[in-house]
């Protein structure tokens, strides 16, 4: 007995791509106009903040302890820090 033949019918046409005219980015520009102000206004605060509190020897300390915090560790750290807020909020 032969294993079963599938095939799809939706198939991706990699040749045929999907062109944007200027009517249909000024729309979607219109549309996410909130969105885009929101990102761009959190985007400018996290840049200022992160420049005035972590220096470079801060950033090269938390870079290396990513490669060896395993992910068990980094699990117990981050449910013990949830279940301490949850205590504290009782």
């Amino acid at each position: 007995m032969s294993p079963p033949f599938y095939f799809s019918l939706n198939r991706k046409n990699r040749g045929l791509q999907l062109e944007f005219k200027p009517r249909h980015l000024d729309k979607i520009r219109q549309l996410n106009q909130l969105d885009i102000e929101l990102y761009e206004a959190s985007r400018e605060y996290f840049l200022n903040n992160l420049s005035s509190q972590v220096t470079a020897t801060q950033l090269a300390r938390f870079r290396k302890g990513q490669c060896t915090f395993s992910f068990p560790l980094k699990l117990s750290y981050l449910v013990g820090g949830f279940v301490k807020k949850v205590h504290a909020h009782r």
